[in-house]
């Protein structure tokens, strides 16, 4: 699964969030199908965790290479010089995105499983 298949999930699954009379009507099914996406949306979340440390590792092999390659006089300035190569720069990026990723993954399952339980306690209510 891709990023613009989990984007297409999570904003399907954010239109269905909002309750109405359809909504209201159609809930067992709506229930499972934030099950559904909460199953797909945990299996695409260890994926991002399996590539995870391999980004870190990335990134310490390139801050070791910056420092190596650091002309300064002093650890202090060698850091400086390490943290402003572009290599180092983009390996950081990378890994943040990841985590952003991570944590924005993290954050709709949240969202889907409160749905879920809204839905599920919908549905007993009919």
């Amino acid at each position: 699964m891709n990023i613009q298949d989990v984007q297409q999930l999570v904003d399907e699954g954010v239109t269905e969030i909002s309750i109405n009379a359809q909504s209201l009507a159609d809930a067992r099914p709506r229930a499972g199908r934030f099950l559904v996406r909460i199953a797909v949306l945990t299996n695409f979340l260890k994926e991002i965790e399996e590539e995870l440390p391999k980004y870190q590792t990335l990134v310490n092999a390139q801050y070791a290479q910056a420092i190596n390659s650091a002309i300064g006089k002093g650890i202090t300035e060698k850091k400086v010089e390490a943290e402003a190569n572009p290599v180092y720069s983009e390996a950081v990026e990378n890994k943040a995105k990841l985590d952003a990723l991570r944590d924005w993954v993290k954050n709709y399952i949240k969202i889907f499983d409160h749905a879920h339980l809204m839905y599920r306690q919908y549905s007993r209510a009919e």
